[in-house]
């Protein structure tokens, strides 16, 4: 196991892990594990945006361990913003989650600021999150798609009809839609068991997405 991989896991995570390595990336091994309380204190009641590192920073690493594909990106060096007003679209369609690069002169403000490193920030729309009643497992879905964007290099990659082919390719159409049920994505580990999973508990309960059961 490298030094990089256990640079941004806890000690329980690492006793954890088999002796596989991690896919090549360019993940800095001075970013340590870190946790959000400066930035909480500094964000909270100055910004429509409330910091939730403490909710999915945990959820982007089970990912990142999950996914080699991931192995991109550093869950300890991304700022998770829920927005606190707004419903943003794109194409006409609720965003849920996004990913932005926080540039140079952002990440050494709030370097200076919290003492923490940031590379970039996701942001949660939580109005859109409550009004589609995006469900948790929907959520993790979400969260890849963001993570998934991350390339080694800190750009970010462009979607396919702004959703990675992994969805479409794994996930019954509509699988965002409200009411549907879908396999959790952390638990069921890969791609091909959520394909397996989904005849099961994919179901449509909000009489919107009647065809996907069939595709």
């Amino acid at each position: 196991m490298t030094a990089d991989y256990e640079e941004f896991l806890t000690p329980e995570e690492i006793e954890e892990q088999d002796d596989a390595a991690p896919a090549a990336g360019n993940i800095d091994p001075t970013f340590k594990d870190q946790h959000s309380e400066g930035a909480r204190i500094f964000f909270d009641g100055a910004f429509d945006y409330t910091v939730a590192n403490g909710r999915y920073t945990p959820l982007a690493r089970a990912m990142w361990k999950r996914f080699s594909e991931l192995h991109d990106c550093n869950p300890s060096t991304i700022l998770f913003v829920i927005a606190e007003k707004g419903k943003a679209m794109y194409r006409d369609k609720p965003k849920f989650v996004d990913v932005a690069v926080l540039g140079g002169r952002w990440q050494e403000i709030l370097k200076q600021v919290t003492g923490l490193t940031f590379t970039h920030v996701i942001t949660i729309y939580q109005d859109n999150v409550d009004k589609y009643e995006q469900s948790y497992e929907q959520m993790l879905v979400h969260l890849y798609n963001a993570l998934r964007q991350i390339k080694s290099d800190g750009t970010l990659r462009g979607y396919d009809i702004h959703a990675f082919t992994e969805v479409y390719a794994n996930l019954k159409a509509g699988w965002d839609k409200e009411g549907c049920i879908i396999p959790n994505l952390i638990d069921t580990g890969d791609w091909i068991g959520m394909r397996q999973l989904q005849g099961n508990l994919f179901e449509d309960r909000s009489g919107e997405n009647a065809a996907a059961k069939d595709f």
